[in-house]
């Protein structure tokens, strides 16, 4: 009854041996998926140069238009974001919303 036992038992299994990979002839750095972001990375400090960083009104002073609430004539307008200001708008509207410029061109 032993040996029956005993013929049944399963061997461990060998362990697997690794393989090793070749080593890179370029550093990480140099590989194209890293080169790929360069292009994205510029477009976006291009785009925020040129258009400007969004920036949230968070504060503003109006003139009421007689009965409709509705018709108002914004005096002035703070905005929050990366180049925080205050705005005298030209044409009595301030948006909620805003593409400001470091320079203060709008």
């Amino acid at each position: 009854m032993t040996d029956r036992i005993r013929s049944k038992v399963i061997a461990e299994p060998r362990p697997c041996r690794q393989q090793k990979r070749a080593p890179s002839p370029r550093p990480w750095f140099v590989r194209v998926r890293s080169l790929v972001w360069i292009p994205v990375i510029g477009g976006v400090v291009l785009a925020a140069m040129t258009l400007g960083t969004p920036h949230l009104r968070y504060r503003y002073s109006y003139t009421a238009i007689g009965n409709d609430p509705a018709a108002r004539i914004y005096q002035r307008c703070d905005y929050l974001g990366l180049h925080s200001r205050r705005v005298i708008p030209a044409g009595g509207s301030c948006p909620v919303i805003v593409l400001l410029t470091a320079r203060g061109e709008d």
